[in-house]
């Protein structure tokens, strides 16, 4: 996106983004996520995929299969992917 606006106002590649405030960055989120129709709920999200994937891994155990389905199904429910974290 920032290369894609650069692009429009002709801007030189040395020219980052900056926002003023977090709240700035966050009401940018929100409109992306409305534009693109997404709803960001990061605990239906991670539901979602492991109520796939357990139910996937019954016919198939092949990891990038499961996790394919998984992200399938977060697209078609319009949820934006939840975040990596690791424990």
């Amino acid at each position: 996106m920032v290369e894609h606006i650069r692009g429009l106002l002709d801007l030189k590649l040395d020219v980052e983004p900056a926002n003023d405030s977090s709240r700035t960055a966050e009401r940018h989120r929100d409109r992306v996520r409305e534009r693109l129709g997404l709803t960001y709920d990061p605990p239906a999200a991670r539901e979602l995929a492991a109520r796939v994937i357990r139910e996937t891994a019954r016919s198939k155990d092949n990891p990038a299969d499961l996790i394919n389905v998984a992200l399938e199904e977060l697209v078609r429910a319009r949820l934006e992917l939840p975040g990596y974290t690791h424990s």
